[in-house]
């Protein structure tokens, strides 16, 4: 089985110095890199950079649990130190002979910066606008939040006893998603489309989601007794504030 090098950077400041330490770890706990870098002026920032070659044993998962994580030693026993510099089979925090910032009655210890990338090489830690950090949270998730009686969908009426209206997506998503609905009925705090034929709250069948895409998907309500008028507008919404919809595309 072959395996790709990553590479750990990140910035570190101490009043202690010497060796420290730290481990990647796999989500059962059962294979791990310890790791060791170096702190030669106190109270100083430091960047550390660890090239660590890729493991050909173990599982690593690739849905949306811990596919590795990252410890940084403060201190630990025996039990829980390795070898530095291998990938081994155990559950450890940091290498043998590091220091131990817990040790040291009043030490500091300040990390930032942390990154790790594909490859032998570390480049500059990439600060980015939260406008671009949002769009991207957008492709595997999004939710629409009402305030009470807030439009949220504005469609039409079909018949006297159906309504739809689409949903347009902020971002494109990453994958067509999953969509979870609001509870539909006339109490508090439940969904309902309304049109200028109907009153809320109203007696209502099901509403559903349809033709879901990454760009967006329909809303399909049935089994009113309000009257709708058919080519009427329609609105859905929430009757009080809260979610009336989410859309997941997690990995």
């Amino acid at each position: 089985m072959s395996a790709s090098a990553i590479t750990l950077s990140f910035w570190v400041r101490s009043s202690l110095t010497g060796t420290f330490g730290g481990a990647l770890i796999n989500n059962a706990a059962n294979r791990c890199y310890p790791f060791s870098y170096s702190i030669s002026s106190a109270n100083t920032w430091t960047k550390a950079t660890i090239t660590i070659a890729g493991d050909t044993s173990g599982t690593w998962t690739t849905d949306n649990s811990i596919g590795i994580g990252l410890r940084l030693g403060l201190g630990t026993g025996a039990t829980y130190s390795g070898t530095s510099g291998a990938w081994a089979a155990g559950d450890f925090v940091q290498p043998t002979s590091t220091v131990s910032v817990v040790g040291t009655n009043g030490a500091t210890f300040y990390i930032t910066g942390v990154q790790l990338e594909a490859g032998s090489t570390a480049t500059e830690f990439e600060r980015r606008p939260i406008g671009t950090e949002l769009a991207l949270c957008q492709r595997y998730y999004q939710k629409r939040i009402s305030d009470a009686y807030a439009t949220g969908v504005v469609g039409q009426a079909y018949s006297t006893a159906a309504a739809y209206g689409s949903v347009s997506f902020t971002q494109e998503m990453r994958a067509s998603p999953n969509i979870g609905l609001a509870s539909t009925g006339s109490a508090l705090n439940t969904i309902s489309f309304m049109s200028s034929a109907a009153t809320h709250p109203a007696t209502i069948g099901t509403i559903v989601a349809a033709n879901i895409g990454v760009n967006g998907f329909q809303l399909t309500a049935t089994g009113y007794t309000s009257g709708f008028t058919a080519g009427n507008a329609s609105v859905l919404y929430r009757y009080g504030s809260g979610e009336v919809w989410n859309a997941s595309a997690e990995l």
